[in-house]
């Protein structure tokens, strides 16, 4: 047995030769409809072959670590942020695991209660789909300010600029307010290892170039599906990537070259 270490863990592989996987017929795979998600259309752009793996051939791997981290502390910021006493979280079974994280949250939540009279959201965790576009969003929390709304999502880090996350609070911003037909005022990130968070207004160009990124990636997509062509994107970022792990591909040993994003498409700057 050949022995991999994925985050915290030691996975075992058979030795003889990498999995091979058998491509799922389109009757196999449920609601097959091009319905896109943020997630979704950053790994297109990130690498094609990742995504087939994980879209066209579901291979879904076991989480990282970092990802159970983030799915255990959302679920538990959803039940505090809905508490009129946050403190609640305290209470909660994982507490303990990330007591770090929760008193963040509690005093992020005091500072809600003290500037804005209230620290439950007028939405959170809401799962928004959009028919017309076939875009499926989750937003972590949308907070009422008179007639108009600010929208916040929660990362597990410590600090990131907030120009790192525009494409996806703008993707946010655009069909919340589409779907919900409000009018978002600022957009920020919360981030419960530091405890730090950052609003700005919302940046209008960046929204209004939303719906001519969901079109043209659709289409990338679509014509890659027919073709059958999702070639390897080799870029620093392959040493993160599960599938190279778990020896699905098998990346050059120089792993350079610049990070593809998802802003490539347009081939200038955002």
């Amino acid at each position: 047995m050949i022995k991999r270490m994925i985050g915290k863990k030691i996975i075992e592989l058979p030795e003889q030769k990498q999995p091979r996987i058998r491509p799922l017929k389109r009757s196999e795979i449920p609601n097959r409809d091009n319905r896109l998600s943020v997630s979704k259309m950053q790994l297109f752009e990130k690498c094609p072959y990742a995504y087939k793996l994980r879209y066209i051939d579901e291979v879904v791997l076991e989480d990282p670590e970092c990802v159970k981290r983030g799915k255990k502390l959302h679920e538990m910021f959803y039940y505090a942020s809905l508490s009129k006493h946050p403190e609640v979280i305290r209470t909660f079974k994982d507490y303990r695991d990330f007591p770090e994280d929760c008193e963040n949250f509690i005093r992020f939540s005091r500072k809600m209660l003290l500037t804005r009279g209230t620290s439950i959201p007028f939405y959170a965790e809401k799962e928004i789909f959009d028919k017309e576009n076939n875009v499926l969003l989750y937003i972590d929390r949308v907070d009422k300010v008179g007639d108009f709304v600010d929208i916040l999502d929660y990362k597990t880090g410590k600090y990131h600029e907030l120009r790192y996350h525009h494409f996806q609070l703008a993707f946010y911003t655009y069909f919340i307010e589409k779907q919900l037909r409000v009018k978002v005022r600022k957009w920020g990130i919360f981030f419960s290892a530091s405890g730090k968070y950052t609003y700005e207004k919302v940046i209008r160009p960046k929204v209004d170039m939303i719906p001519g990124f969901v079109d043209i990636i659709r289409d990338k997509i679509i014509e890659a599906e027919r073709n059958k062509h999702f070639p390897k994107r080799f870029s620093l970022m392959c040493r993160f990537c599960p599938y190279r792990h778990f020896g699905l591909c098998a990346p050059k040993k120089d792993i350079g070259g610049p990070y593809f994003g998802i802003l490539d498409i347009f081939g200038k700057k955002w």
